[in-house]
C-alpha cells in the first residue's frame, strides 16, 4: 500500500516523496523501493520507529533517501537553570550572550577560487560533449561538497547551543531578504539552518526555543545601562555615551536578545523567576526559571 505525494523534477535534483510506506523496508544493508527493487545504502543511523515517509533524492550527482519517523521529546523541564540570547551575524556566525563566539569558516569563500575555474572550464567545451559533461560532474562534485560542509557545521553548531542550555533566545531574520542584498555571505552563513536545526533539537532535550519580534531593535543597546545609541554596521565595538562602558557590538545585541526573550517568555506566562533553597542564604544570584502555572504577569514566586 503505497501511493506517490509528488515529483520534483529540475536541473539541480530529482525529489521523489512516498507516503504511506509499508511495502520499503531496510534489510541487509539495502532498501527496497516499490518498482526499484533493492538498492544498495549506507545508513548513517539506526531507525527508532516505523518509516512514515520516503524521500528519494538526486542531488549534485548523488542518490540520497531520507526516512521521517516520530520520534518522543523528552519531558519537558520543569526548572530551567539557563536562559542565552544569541545573535547572528555576518563576521561571527553566532555570538552568544554568555560570551560563546563561533566562528563563520565561510565555506564558500575557501572553494571560490576552485569554482571559478571549473565554470571558465565549462564554458569553453561544447555543451553535450564528452569533456563537458566530465567537467560539469566536476562541479556537481564541488557544490556538493560545499553544501555538506554547511549542513555538517549546522548541526555542529545547533546541538552544541542545544546542550548548553534550557532556554534559547533567537531572532526572527527575515533570510529571504537578506539574500536580495548579499545573497553569498547569507547563504555562507547558514542563519536559516542554523534556527530552524536549533529548534527542534531544544523541543527534542525538553528545553525551550524562542524568537523575538523580527522589528525588535537589538543592536546598540549598552547591557549595563540599557542606553541607546545609533551606528553605522562597520563599528564592531562602541563606547557607551550613558556610562562610557566600551563593549563588542555583538556581544551587547546577544544579551538584548536574552533581556527581551526573558520578558516575552514571563509577559505570556509560560515561565516565572523563582529563588531556589540554596541561593537563598547567598549573596550570589543567578537566573532560574520554572514553567509557569500562573496567569499573565507573573514575574517571581518562591520555589517549592
Amino acid at each position: 500500500m503505497w501511493k506517490f505525494a509528488h515529483l520534483v523534477i529540475n536541473d539541480s535534483a530529482v525529489i521523489l516523496r512516498l507516503c504511506q510506506i509499508i511495502c520499503i523496508r531496510i534489510e541487509n544493508g539495502a532498501v527496497s523501493i516499490p518498482k526499484v527493487g533493492k538498492v544498495n545504502i549506507i545508513q548513517h543511523r539506526q531507525l527508532v520507529s516505523e518509516i512514515k515517509t520516503v524521500t528519494v533524492q538526486l542531488s549534485h550527482g548523488k542518490w540520497n533517501v531520507s526516512f521521517t519517523q516520530e520520534v518522543e521529546c523528552k519531558t519537558a523541564k520543569r526548572v530551567l537553570s539557563l536562559i542565552v540570547g544569541y545573535d547572528i551575524n555576518s563576521q561571527h556566525t553566532v555570538v552568544g550572550s554568555n560570551g560563546w563566539y563561533v566562528k563563520n569558516p565561510k565555506v564558500f569563500k575557501r572553494s571560490s577560487t576552485k569554482l571559478k575555474q571549473i565554470q571558465v572550464q565549462l564554458s569553453r567545451r561544447k555543451k553535450g560533449s564528452s569533456r563537458w559533461h566530465k567537467t560539469k560532474s566536476r562541479l556537481n562534485t564541488l557544490h556538493g561538497k560545499i553544501s555538506r560542509q554547511r549542513l555538517a557545521f549546522a548541526h555542529e553548531v545547533s546541538c552544541s547551543i542545544a546542550k548548553i542550555s534550557d532556554i534559547i533566545v533567537f531572532e526572527d531574520l527575515n533570510v529571504k531578504g537578506m539574500q536580495q542584498f548579499n545573497g553569498h555571505m547569507v547563504n555562507d552563513n547558514v542563519m536559516g539552518m542554523i534556527t530552524s536545526l536549533t529548534k527542534y533539537k531544544v523541543e527534542l532535550n525538553g528545553g525551550i526555543y524562542h524568537e523575538i519580534g523580527r522589528f525588535v531593535k537589538s543592536s546598540g543597546i549598552c547591557y549595563q545601562c540599557k542606553h541607546t545609541q545609533k551606528f553605522g554596521l562597520s563599528v564592531r565595538e562602541f563606547a557607551c555615551e550613558s556610562c562610557g562602558l566600551v563593549q563588542c557590538r555583538d556581544l551587547a545585541a546577544a544579551k538584548s536578545i536574552e533581556n527581551t526573550g526573558e520578558n516575552d517568555l514571563m509577559a505570556a506566562g509560560i515561565v516565572a523567576r523563582v529563588t531556589p533553597k540554596f541561593q537563598k542564604k547567598t549573596s550570589i544570584k543567578t537566573k532560574v526559571f520554572e514553567l509557569s502555572k500562573f496567569g499573565v504577569g507573573t514575574e517571581k514566586k518562591e520555589a517549592a
